[in-house]
């Protein structure tokens, strides 16, 4: 591995910037636990009103949707909270007009959407975790 130089150390300080530290990974690298998902969704089975029925559907393929949509929520976060440190470092190219102010208010919209999206993802997970088959079920 290589270690950075001692003049390359004085330089990031200098500049404010951290040295870089690797964070472990919430999932390995090949995943794409969103894709996943959203492949696996329509193999659920509906009512007739259209809404999901886990109890009737694959358990396997329940719990599989749990878990992709668990690991789904912990990307998204961990980006969105990535995007918002990188924010400050973006204000003095706003300030003077090099980035537009468009382009901060579409990125608070996607920022907005993606948490939404992270937030469903949490329900569906609950949801499938919580479906269990009724022999399974405890009674009052």
């Amino acid at each position: 591995m290589n270690s950075p130089t001692r003049s390359g150390m004085r330089a990031r300080k200098a500049v404010g910037v951290a040295p870089f530290a690797a964070v472990d990974l919430i999932r390995p690298e090949h995943e794409k636990p969103l894709r996943d998902l959203i492949v696996r969704l329509p193999l659920l089975v509906t009512d007739k009103q259209g809404k999901l029925d886990l109890l009737a559907s694959s358990p396997s393929l329940v719990l599989e949707v749990a878990e992709r949509a668990e690991t789904s929520v912990k990307a998204i976060n961990m980006g969105i909270a990535a995007v918002g440190n990188l924010m400050p470092y973006a204000a003095p190219e706003i300030e003077d007009g090099t980035i537009a102010m468009g382009t901060v208010e579409a990125l608070g919209w996607l920022l907005s959407e993606l948490g939404e999206l992270a937030a469903t993802c949490m329900v569906l997970a609950a949801e499938c975790r919580q479906a269990r088959p009724r022999s399974n079920r405890r009674r009052p």
